[in-house]
Order: structure tokens, then sequence, then C-alpha cells
């Protein structure tokens, strides 16, 4: 499994969605494919975030599975690091994973009042 992109950035108040990719396996042999963020595993069931697994086949016929997390809302402490995982099955029990990095960020912040620096 490897990461579409090491490090992503997102605008606070937006959506990130983070991706993860893995060719010659396909939903026959995966157990699971799941995400974490800072070692704890990320539930599904949640409103922040939405985890869409997708299984297909390469034009070959090599088969691919890919993995998408949605963090909704994105918030300052939604910064961090992010991990997808995979957990396949052939004949023996292999966990392959990649890292991603999550940074949030303000769009267009303008000084406020409490910014300004007074000397």
């Amino acid at each position: 499994m490897w990461a579409e992109k090491t490090k992503y950035t997102a605008i606070v108040g937006t959506d990130a969605n983070l991706v993860c990719f893995s060719r010659g396996v396909g939903h026959k042999n995966v157990t699971s494919l799941s995400w974490v963020y800072n070692e704890t595993e990320i539930k599904n069931n949640s409103d922040r975030y939405l985890v869409r697994n997708h299984f297909d086949f390469e034009p070959d016929g090599t088969p691919k599975a890919s993995t998408q997390l949605s963090v909704r809302n994105v918030r300052y402490a939604d910064s961090g690091n992010y991990g997808c995982r995979i957990v396949v099955n052939l004949s023996g029990r292999t966990t392959n994973r990649d890292s991603l990095t999550l940074e949030v960020k303000a769009e267009g912040r303008k000084l406020l009042n409490e910014d300004c620096i007074m000397f």
C-alpha cells in the first residue's frame, strides 16, 4: 500500500481527502483496509471521517485496491500523522502500511487587532 502523496495541506473548514493504493491485491485476498491518526485507528462511523474502499482491475487484469479517508470540516487539531494499512491474507498474514502528513492552514487570514504587536 502506498500513499498517493506523502503530504497533504487543507484549509480550515474544508474537507481533506487522503488516498492510498495497492496494486496486485483484490477484494478476495484483502482482510481489511484501514486508517490511523497518530497511531489510533479511525472508525468509519464518525460524522468527521468517511472511509471509502474500492476494488477494481488494471487494464491487464491485475487487481488493485484503493482507500480514501475524507476528513470533514478540518480543524487545526486534525493536523498530524495519518497512516493507511492493508492487511492481506495470502498464505499468511501480511500488513502493508504507508504514512502521510496532513497540515491544516488558514486561508487568506487577515491580522486582527489582537494579532498586532504594540511597541
